[in-house]
């Protein structure tokens, strides 16, 4: 039993010593909280991806997923919370995929058909060279505000 405890007491300490280290790049700029509400028809686009890609081309790009109101918090990296200061093109995508149906009268059990991918959101906001979208992030200006536009479903062309 002794020799159980200071297993789980060296366990529990490596474990703390381990996620207490704050091992940032040494490049990294100053993050700064940020939130971006992405709307479509100024309604919250739940479950979109977005994607800040800085306009300087630093490598310091920030990236989330909005929530069941629309906010998203993005990462830089994915890895450290917060973006740093400067100009980004917002970039923003949504799919909606469509699986075929079961089939039980098959012999082999497998699905019949393919599976169908709809953007919801228009293709020229994902892409950095076309998206309307920009924000700059500062000290003072940390909220952002965007919307897509109209509601859609376009079918992404299957690529087999």
């Amino acid at each position: 039993m002794q020799h159980l405890l200071k297993l789980l007491v060296i366990f529990t300490s490596a474990i703390l010593i381990g996620c207490s280290r704050n091992e940032l790049p040494p490049d990294l700029p100053k993050l700064f909280p940020c939130k971006v509400i992405i709307q479509q028809e100024g309604k919250p686009l739940v479950g979109a991806n977005i994607f800040l890609s800085p306009e300087n081309g630093s490598k310091w790009n920030a990236a989330g997923v909005t929530d069941d109101q629309g906010f998203a918090i993005p990462w830089t990296q994915g890895l450290y919370a917060g973006v740093a200061e400067g100009k980004y093109k917002v970039l923003i995508s949504k799919q909606e995929i469509i699986d075929p149906p079961e089939v039980t009268s098959s012999a082999s059990g497998q699905k019949e058909g393919e599976t169908k991918v709809y953007n919801l959101v228009d293709e020229i906001y994902g892409e950095a060279d076309k998206t309307p979208l920009t924000i700059e992030v500062s000290s003072s200006q940390k909220e952002f505000t965007l919307d897509t536009g109209k509601s859609i479903r376009q079918l992404v062309p299957s690529r087999w």
